[in-house]
């Protein structure tokens, strides 16, 4: 209770920190809005996407794509009478097995970066491509809103999407070392 973060700014990595803002508790809703940069592509957005998470402050935390697809999903679970910390295990597991990752199940989404040089960082990554491939940011920002809907309620997603998401797979399978190459030259740029 009472410890100080800071105020929300984003740098050119796309990394958010913390400026000075007391908070009463140790959970926080946050959301991140801007430009990102599409792997698949290798550019940048020319839209703006919005992400929510659900965060334990005394973590060091980020907002990104997992973190968003969980929000519903523990919200439903503390609202069901779960601890955050409880919800937020259960959803992490359910996510990661809902993409055939459940090696990182024990890994806190809202601690992945897809610039940390790990196999948690590949997953990401991954995920974020699948997502991505072929998508306008209007498409993604509906295809996103579908999921969450879909895997707060459930924990997991529609056969309907799950075959998506095989399809989407298939369409990105070629293009994994191109993926690979836009994410290493950005970062370099950058």
């Amino acid at each position: 209770r009472g410890d100080f973060y800071s105020s929300t700014i984003q740098d050119d990595m796309g990394n958010f920190s913390f400026g000075s803002k007391l908070f009463e508790a140790p959970y926080a809703e946050l959301t991140a809005n801007g430009y990102f940069f599409n792997e698949v592509e290798g550019e940048l957005s020319s839209g703006t996407l919005s992400l929510r998470a659900l965060v334990d402050l005394s973590d060091k935390t980020t907002v990104n794509v997992l973190t968003h697809l969980k929000y519903q999903r523990v919200q439903k679970l503390v609202e069901g009478g779960m601890s955050f910390k409880e919800a937020n295990t259960q959803a992490q597991k359910e996510l990661f097995t809902a993409f055939g990752l459940q090696k990182y199940e024990d890994k806190d989404a809202s601690s992945l970066s897809i610039i940390g040089g790990t196999d948690e960082s590949a997953a990401l990554i991954a995920i974020s491509s699948l997502l991505i491939v072929a998508r306008s940011e209007a498409a993604l920002t509906e295809y996103l809103a579908k999921l969450c809907k879909e895997f707060g309620d459930n924990g997991a997603f529609t056969e309907s999407t799950r075959q998506q998401m095989e399809e989407d797979r298939n369409a990105l399978a070629g293009q994994l070392s191109a993926v690979r190459n836009h994410v290493i030259d950005r970062y370099e740029e950058i």
